[in-house]
């Protein structure tokens, strides 16, 4: 079951990299991980935040061009990122992403508590 986790996740952000992207709402998160993380998080949170919300759009394609992140210094990050699906209006989407806070997110590394979520 894992595996097959692993492998959607990684198929999303294959789908993600490959694809052209229509305005998508930019969402800004804080993240917490549960367990000590280091070096370059860029694929974590990528994974991390596909496999969340992969099985939320099962009818549509979802992309997005990659997160943008920065580490806070006092255990948190500041992660950016922006997905759109077909099928889906940008606001859809903001509400389904808004949706993940106060959820604990599961990573490559660590799992990831969402702090705070807002979408533009």
């Amino acid at each position: 079951m894992f595996f097959s986790k692993v492998f959607v996740a990684l198929a999303a952000v294959v789908v993600v990299a490959a694809s052209p992207m229509k305005r998508a709402p930019s969402c800004s998160y804080t993240l917490t991980p549960t367990a000590a993380v280091s070096g370059d998080l860029t694929a974590e949170f990528n994974y991390t935040l596909g496999l969340a919300l992969v099985d939320k759009f099962p009818f549509g394609t979802l992309f997005s061009p990659g997160t943008t992140y920065n580490d806070n210094g006092d255990g948190t990050y500041s992660v950016g990122s922006a997905f759109s699906a077909e099928g889906f209006t940008d606001e859809e989407i903001a509400a389904i992403i808004i949706g993940l806070d106060g959820e604990t997110l599961q990573g490559l590394t660590a799992d990831w508590h969402v702090d705070t979520v807002s979408c533009a």
